[in-house]
């Protein structure tokens, strides 16, 4: 029972926040930062609300979308501490990076799903999909990974007031506990 209904209320608390980050006023001009927090915010809305479909047993279409962008968090996650505290990364080259990576999983999966018909490949494509899990968590963590540490080369280069310390505080406590959920989920 709290299965079912932990991934709705979880959805909720998840708009709530998606509307304060949309309307407050904390990221000042940086729509750029505001843009991806609210992408990472939402990601999480539409997996928690495909979770809870799911243990209700109510099948729809676009049920399993959101196992095709999950890979996208780390990217996302290393984007918004970039427009957040203007750092200096090469944004073409991880966007470049991530859009391969995306069009080749979709290819992938998409063939293991025309494969799964097939009884005799159902072995192979059950690999085929632990790898890709595998190697998107990976992908993240390695993301997540590259933000912390270029927040923390950003703190020894430039004496932070206030609001900057509430941000930086609050990134890296945010990007602690994402590397943590991934590294779990690894093992």
């Amino acid at each position: 029972m709290i299965l079912n209904i932990a991934p709705l209320v979880g959805a909720i608390i998840g708009i709530f926040l998606g509307l304060f980050v949309w309307l407050s006023k904390g990221f000042g001009n940086n729509k750029r930062a505001r843009f991806l927090l609210l992408a990472i915010i939402f990601m999480n809305v539409h997996s928690l609300v495909e979770a809870y479909l799911f243990y209700t047993h109510q099948y729809i279409d676009w049920l399993g979308l959101s196992y095709l962008n999950h890979h996208l968090y780390g990217a996302f996650f290393l984007l918004f501490t970039q427009a957040l505290f203007k750092l200096k990364i090469n944004v073409k080259l991880w966007t470049s990076v991530i859009i391969a990576y995306t069009v080749l999983r979709v290819m992938i999966l998409f063939s293991v799903d025309d494969l799964a018909e097939e009884q005799t490949q159902m072995d192979a494509n059950t690999f085929i999909i632990f790898m890709d899990y595998f190697l998107s968590l990976t992908i993240n963590l390695v993301l997540l990974f590259l933000s912390f540490k270029q927040i923390q080369k950003f703190t020894f280069a430039v004496k932070l007031n206030g609001q900057q310390y509430i941000n930086y505080a609050w990134l890296k406590s945010l990007l602690l506990a994402a590397a943590i959920a991934y590294a779990i989920l690894l093992i």
